[in-house]
Order: C-alpha cells, then sequence, then structure tokens
C-alpha cells in the first residue's frame, strides 16, 4: 500500500501518480496534506500498513514551522526514513501558508502576495529567506532516512498557484529552498531536478516510476537477504 499526500493545487499530478501506480498494480490511499492527514499518514506507517510513500505535497511542514492552519507536527516527514520504507519526495505546495479570512494573515506577513483560495481559506506566499530556512528544515527531518531515498523537484511551480503568470511565481525564492535542502540532506538522497511543473503528467508520472523502482530494489534486497 502506498501513501500518496496532496492538497487541492497539487491534485492533477497525485492524481496522476496514483494512477501509474494502481495501473503497475500497487494499491494507493491518498491523504489530504492539511494536517491530519500527514498525521494520519505517519501513523499508518508505524502500524505497518502503508509499506510505501510518494510525499507529493509536504506543505504541511512549512505551516508547522510558521504556525498556518495545515502544520502536520513535528514528527511529519519523519518516519518513513527512520522506518526504511521507499520513498520519493516532492516539495508540493511547500512555499504556502494557510490562514483563514485575510484579516486572520498576521501582521509581519501584511504586503505580501496573498491568494484567496476560498472565501474562507487565504494562500500566503513565503518569501526567499523564509524558503531557506523551509529547505534547512526539511533536510533536517530526512537526516535519519535509511537507505536509497529521491528528492524530486519541478523547478517550473511547486502547485498551481506557483507556475509562470501566477501570483506565488518566485524562482528565486524556490532556488533559495533547493541550495539550503542539497546543503543539509543526508547523501543517501539523490536529488533529481526538472524543468516542469509539479502538475505536469509527465512529472507526476516519473515519480510513480521512481518509486516503483525504489520499491523493487528494496523488494530484491530483501529477497537476496532471505
Amino acid at each position: 500500500l502506498v501513501g500518496i499526500t496532496t492538497v487541492g493545487i497539487t491534485t492533477q499530478g497525485a492524481m496522476k501518480a496514483a494512477e501509474v501506480l494502481e495501473a503497475e498494480g500497487y494499491e494507493t490511499i491518498v491523504f489530504h496534506a492539511i494536517g491530519p492527514g500527514g498525521r494520519a499518514m505517519e501513523q499508518m506507517m508505524k502500524e505497518g500498513i502503508i509499506g510505501a510513500v510518494l510525499d507529493y505535497s509536504i506543505i504541511e511542514v512549512s505551516n508547522e514551522m510558521y504556525h498556518a492552519l495545515l502544520a502536520g507536527g513535528a514528527e511529519r516527514l519523519t518516519t518513513a526514513g527512520e522506518l526504511g520504507l521507499p520513498q520519493v519526495i516532492c516539495p508540493g505546495a511547500v512555499e504556502v501558508l494557510v490562514f483563514n479570512e485575510p484579516e486572520t494573515v498576521p501582521e509581519r506577513y501584511r504586503g505580501r502576495t496573498l491568494i484567496r483560495h476560498s472565501p474562507k481559506i487565504t494562500d500566503l506566499r513565503l518569501n526567499r529567506e523564509e524558503m531557506a530556512e523551509v529547505g534547512r528544515e526539511v533536510a533536517r527531518r530526512l537526516q535519519h532516512t535509511r537507505g536509497e531515498a529521491i528528492f524530486l523537484i519541478p523547478t517550473a511551480g511547486y502547485d498551481s498557484y506557483a507556475v509562470a503568470g501566477q501570483g506565488f511565481h518566485d524562482p528565486e525564492a524556490d532556488a533559495a529552498f533547493v541550495a539550503a535542502l542539497k546543503e543539509g540532506l543526508p547523501p543517501n538522497f539523490r536529488v533529481i531536478e526538472r524543468d516542469t511543473h509539479i502538475e505536469d503528467p509527465a512529472f507526476a508520472t516519473e515519480a510513480a516510476h521512481l518509486l516503483i523502482g525504489l520499491i523493487q530494489q528494496r523488494s530484491s534486497m530483501d529477497t537476496s537477504a532471505e
């Protein structure tokens, strides 16, 4: 059973990846990464229910760091690595903080780019310095990862709000995230960058196939150890 995370602005990519995995014979369970979703996925890994992870949207990490609505807790993004489960991670919506109505956005963020996701949800874009901090924190949470793992990065946008022409498009801030991430990740992580956005079906398909490769690799290692 493969756990997949997504939020609304990464859903097309995540659903394409799920479709590819299912076509290859894997069962999938999709978690809405709004706090409780990520926590549930981490718990199901601990219980041995989920055996591999396509962490397509890690928005819950940045929201935990900056005290926004979709906080996923201190354990988010740690369990798969500690258990040595096959995992492919993507930075889906990691640059987005989620608040309620615009007046609930903290004073320190006034003047930032905001997008009204719905009447009750307001999204905020993290800046370059904050994105570097997120990169460092993501790398810190992955320090104890056992075995090979992959971080797959779409350099042209981490969600539908961040592609060229949309309000959250900020390649410099995203590059700061990637630089900090690379600097802090353990050497068993392979970082792959693609010049496309996260909702591109080709990107989602590659993410699924990379995870299948890790699963098969782990399976053959287990077989040879018996």
